[in-house]
């Protein structure tokens, strides 16, 4: 395409970019990622999302010293810089950084990590419409991420969970526990309303074992929540739960609150977007245009 891309402390052009084959990530899928949304030159939830992609390197053994050069090059303007380069201007767009454990001869060794950011525009258009219209999901089995509580580049039980809800129609599929708990989606964080509460599967607690994806629009949307006297509950949530909810949502930091219309060609609620999800997604909107 022409863009420009972040390399390892430089902006270069696209099809400049190598990765080495010994790379990590490459081989062994050793790496995380974060990918934000921005309007202009302006990234949303920043800080939160490099808290995060900070927290997802101590877990998977790369040591945070080794990231202090992405970090300056971040506070120094490397992706204002990138959004220029690449000519988004005011439109709205994806920013993606991926971290690999570089080419270490084994994990955690202290090596150069493999440092990437990319960005592309955002169809808002498709954005808009599907915080009209809603979606539709998928309950996918035997399939689950093998860490659920980092954005580990090991996505390939996403990608599947993906493809089996195109195959079936559907945008989005939600994982299983073991014990047919729901979990998350492939890319979104799942919300029940019932009782005009609002539920969600509770995220991993450190020193805690299993939970979710702690989603950063996750836990912007619980505080809006919160701030509009709407009380929020994280408890497990299973199958059977779907056909005594209100209304349902899900949220990532893309399409930030998004009404699930149906499961597995169940309808949840009445089939469209609920009064709860409704203001949650006008509050989020005033939220983030006027950052407070």
């Amino acid at each position: 395409m022409g863009g420009y891309v972040y390399m390892n402390g430089v902006i270069a052009p696209e099809d400049e970019a190598r990765v080495s084959v010994f790379d990590r990530g490459f081989n062994y899928g050793d790496g995380l990622f974060e990918t934000m949304k921005a309007r202009g030159a302006e990234v949303l939830f920043l800080k939160e999302h490099l808290n995060r992609l900070k927290e997802g390197a101590g877990a998977i053994g790369i040591p945070l010293k080794t990231l202090k050069g992405l970090d300056a090059d971040i506070r120094r303007g490397a992706l204002h810089e990138l959004l220029r380069k690449n000519g988004i201007g005011n439109a709205l767009s994806y920013i993606k950084i991926i971290v690999t454990g570089g080419d270490a001869p084994a994990p955690g060794a202290l090596a150069r990590p493999t440092t990437v950011i990319v960005c592309r525009p955002i169809d808002e258009k498709n954005v808009l419409r599907r915080q009209k219209r809603g979606v539709k999901a998928v309950v996918v089995k035997d399939l689950r991420p093998a860490i659920p509580w980092v954005k580990s580049l090991n996505y390939l039980p996403n990608i599947l969970a993906r493809a089996e809800a195109e195959r079936k129609g559907a945008y989005e599929a939600i994982f299983t526990g073991a014990d047919s708990s729901l979990l998350e989606g492939a890319s979104t964080n799942l919300f029940l309303v019932e009782g005009g509460r609002v539920k969600t599967p509770p995220a991993r607690r450190r020193g805690a074992v299993g939970g979710v994806l702690p989603g950063i629009m996750r836990g912007k949307v619980m505080e809006l929540a919160l701030r509009e006297g709407i009380r929020v509950i994280e408890s497990p949530l299973y199958v059977e739960d779907l056909a005594k909810a209100e209304e349902a949502f899900l949220t990532n930091s893309i399409f930030d609150i998004v009404p699930l219309l149906s499961v597995d060609s169940r309808p949840v609620g009445c089939g469209k977007a609920g009064p709860v999800t409704r203001v949650l997604q006008e509050r989020l909107k005033i939220f983030t245009e006027s950052g407070a």
